[in-house]
């Protein structure tokens, strides 16, 4: 299949944010097996690119979300609770991953003071 095509598939594949499933299920029983590979890991990769997973060792107060959506106003917020962040967070974003925690910052800290 012709990346062009693909890519428009994928386009009309989706009704905003939401995928529409009927169009997916219709499109998908007319593809040969290669081509519904092609056309299964696009669907995913747009959908990586919709959506924003945010860890956090304690479950997110409202102050938190706000914040989070604020900056995030045109993706999907997925949040995951993981102990081990401890006081920290970590955002995974398309390919992207930020990791934050309280050892980092410290660690940056002290090495300002020890250089000033």
């Amino acid at each position: 299949m012709q990346k062009k095509l693909l890519k428009k598939i994928v386009a009309h594949s989706f009704d905003g944010e939401l995928l529409k499933k009927d169009f997916v299920v219709e499109v998908a029983n007319m593809l040969s097996r290669k081509d519904l590979k092609q056309y299964v890991k696009a669907l995913k990769v747009v959908e990586r690119k919709k959506e924003v997973i945010i860890s956090l060792a304690l479950t997110p107060t409202k102050k938190q979300k706000h914040v989070f959506s604020d900056l995030y106003t045109n993706k999907r917020i997925i949040y995951r609770i993981d102990k081990r962040l401890g006081a920290g967070v970590k955002i995974e974003e398309n390919d992207k991953e930020f990791a934050f925690n309280l050892r980092q910052i410290l660690d940056g800290l002290v090495q300002h003071v020890v250089s000033q």
